[in-house]
């Protein structure tokens, strides 16, 4: 594939393919816990924390990583721009739903230690 040798296409498109899945499932694996947290946090207070909100929210994240590893099998080392397009903008859309269920998280963690 692209006149590389076996090592030289592992190297240069596999290995980087792996390793940025392995990041955004790590990252997504994050918010994960974040919100098992924030649901033990409303136990706990007894506040709405929004925390289904915060593990839903990181799922575009999730789904520019699934749309990377479908580009990658069928072996090519770019999206088309048509997935290049959907899969940013589910990145772009996870990535401020997160902020901004983090954020009211962070205004009821505020909120919940002034009582």
């Amino acid at each position: 594939m692209f006149d590389l040798t076996p090592s030289q296409e592992f190297l240069y498109i596999k290995l980087p393919s792996y390793i940025l899945l392995l990041a955004v499932f790590l990252l997504w694996l994050s918010f994960l816990f974040a919100g098992v947290i924030a649901r033990r946090f409303e136990k706990v207070l007894r506040l709405k924390t929004g925390w289904f909100f915060i593990i839903i929210a990181p799922t575009g994240l999730f789904l520019y990583g699934a749309f990377f590893l479908y580009s990658t099998f069928q072996g090519k080392i770019k999206m088309s721009p048509e997935m290049t397009l959907i899969s940013y903008s589910l990145f772009f859309l996870g990535g401020f739903l997160t902020f901004i269920s983090f954020r009211s998280f962070l205004n009821v963690v505020k909120g919940g230690f002034k009582k």
